[in-house]
């Protein structure tokens, strides 16, 4: 690899000579120009590459790991965390396993594989990112208010323990809800700490904001239906208090302030697409003529 430039171009040299017709006295007899190519480069005595960047070149040729994985000189680590991608994934195919974990807290360790950034109406800026692990792959929601604080940690390639909450929705495979990531070296050193899992509570002033608002938005769904009804709240971040009516449930939530919306008519197609129109409602708009 370090002289591989020098070896084309000596490659190169010997061609055009050849198309020239400078024939050297080794074809002449029938050698090979390789004659030419050691004569040109010197091999020098270096150590093999580093593990993991073998294995990124591996990837980047053949798109598989081959003499390893990068996360070889992790497992110690990843032993220790609650959830593997592969729990995910059994329980999904178990079916009822996989509705029990709705919810739970969790952290899963791995590689990001993919990273796809999505900015909100707002400006704000939310990710889909792929984790993988030693036994497979889960997919993690990144809304904007986490996005912001660990965007440095969300690139491809990088090593990191994802905690947050399981989604289990039907017809979907389980995800996690991202609450806080770390590169897994620091992962370690933070044993023995307390971390909350709770979910997000409107603040005292929301309440208030929301009573106050021209506008409001009521959206009546399963509790199945939260986090892709978040999803499309976040694309569309705005200053219209969201009421969430479960009615199986009997009761009526009203989202965090991060999670209200812009209340545009892209906005509520989206959610009437997933919701169906009868069960999103806007108050306070002025009737139209």
């Amino acid at each position: 690899l370090s002289v591989y430039e020098q070896a084309m171009e000596a490659n190169q040299s010997a061609r055009k000579k050849n198309v020239s017709g400078q024939v050297s006295l080794f074809d002449m007899f029938g050698e090979e120009s390789q004659g030419l190519f050691s004569a040109q480069i010197t091999l020098p005595d270096l150590p093999d590459c580093p593990p993991r960047v073998k294995l990124q070149m591996e990837k980047e040729a053949a798109g598989v790991y081959m003499s390893g994985h990068p996360l070889d000189e992790y497992r110690s680590v990843l032993e220790k965390l609650s959830f593997t991608a592969s729990d995910l994934e059994e329980d999904d195919e178990a079916g009822e396993g996989a509705r029990d974990l709705d919810g739970q807290a969790a952290e899963i360790g791995g590689i990001l594989t993919e990273v796809k950034g999505k900015a909100t109406r707002k400006g704000d800026y939310m990710a889909f990112v792929t984790l993988e692990d030693l036994t497979g792959q889960v997919e993690c929601l990144v809304f904007p208010k986490v996005y912001e604080r660990y965007q440095s940690l969300l690139q491809e390639d990088e090593a990191v323990v994802i905690s947050g909450r399981i989604s289990v929705r039907e017809e979907e495979a389980p995800k996690l809800l991202a609450e806080k990531i770390v590169r897994i070296g620091e992962w370690e050193k933070e044993q023995g700490r307390t971390v909350s899992f709770r979910k997000p509570q409107p603040a005292p002033g929301d309440e208030n904001a929301a009573r106050n608002a021209s506008r409001k938005l009521f959206l009546r769904l399963d509790r199945k239906d939260l986090d892709r009804v978040s999803a499309l709240l976040a694309l569309e971040a705005g200053d219209v208090p969201v009421y969430l009516h479960l009615p199986k449930e009997q009761k009526t939530l009203l989202s965090p302030r991060g999670s209200w919306c812009s209340g545009s008519e892209a906005c509520l197609n989206s959610l009437r697409e997933a919701l169906g129109a009868e069960n999103v409602v806007m108050k306070g708009v002025p009737a139209q003529p």
